[in-house]
């Protein structure tokens, strides 16, 4: 799906960089995060720099800091190394992004330059799933699919811990 946006999106991305072609860009990079990544609706939390939730980079790869989630106060603060793909992905949307002028560090914006809402997420993924697969669908559904995926993994995983009088909390 993401390549196939991109596709679209080509003409726009391409040139001096317009807020109108980083809205695009954007949901190019959420549909890619999401196949890689099934976060609830925390994407839109990320910034470049400053407090919360970090995106940042490292000999070529990305990772995140992700201090601000639902279940942080249980977890505590997680570090996310991103994918080479991915990394590859954000680094040519952060340098599009790096020339225009906006004034906040979040990732991910709204069709006006600004940070880009939680419900602006969802309906984001909503229109772009349903144009793509002709089901509209969200994080949650997202989050399901990718769990089903690793379902033996993860079958795998508890046998084991049970085995070894182990909890998985």
């Amino acid at each position: 799906m993401s390549t196939e946006y991109k596709r679209e999106i080509r003409r726009l991305i391409q040139g001096t960089p317009t807020i109108k072609g980083l809205y695009a860009y954007s949901q190019a990079l959420i549909l890619r995060w999401y196949a890689e990544i099934a976060w609830r609706n925390d994407l839109v939390t990320l910034k470049l720099k400053g407090d919360g939730n970090i995106l940042s980079k490292k000999k070529g790869t990305y990772s995140v800091k992700m201090k601000e989630f639902k279940s942080s106060d249980k977890i505590g603060e997680i570090l996310i190394t991103l994918s080479k793909a991915l990394s590859r992905v954000v680094d040519k949307y952060v340098k599009y992004r790096s020339k225009l002028d906006l004034d906040h560090e979040y990732l991910i914006v709204n069709a006006s330059g600004n940070k880009l809402s939680k419900a602006g997420l969802v309906k984001i993924l909503n229109r772009l799933t349903k144009k793509f697969t002709g089901k509209a669908f969200g994080t949650r559904m997202i989050r399901i699919m990718a769990t089903t995926h690793q379902k033996e993994a993860l079958d795998k995983a508890k046998k084991l811990a049970s085995t070894m009088l182990h909890s998985l909390d």
